[in-house]
């Protein structure tokens, strides 16, 4: 699991709540497997992004981090059926 990701109040103070919230309703797409030494099949991370401006005007990504245990997820006949609950967030 990423240790940077950023708490939904940070990101609410720079790109809104309104930005924010619509990134969370965005469907999660698969992003890598990480941390593989961190169980026997580590974790697969999945996110959701949309852009929005800052404050100061600069074209910015918000991204939405979901992990799920590896096994789970390739197991899983309908990704749905996971309990998908909010890591973090990133803005780049």
């Amino acid at each position: 699991m990423d240790q940077n990701l950023l708490s939904r109040e940070t990101v609410i103070a720079v790109a809104g709540l309104q930005k924010v919230m619509e990134a969370e309703h965005y469907h999660a797409d698969f992003g890598f497997i990480a941390n593989p030494k961190d169980s026997i099949h580590g974790e697969m991370e999945f996110t959701a992004s949309i852009t929005f401006d800052d404050p100061e005007g600069y074209e910015r990504r918000l991204q939405v981090v979901y992990y799920q245990p590896s096994v789970l997820a390739t197991t899983a006949e309908d990704l749905s059926d996971l309990d998908w609950v909010i890591a973090g967030y990133r803005i780049f």
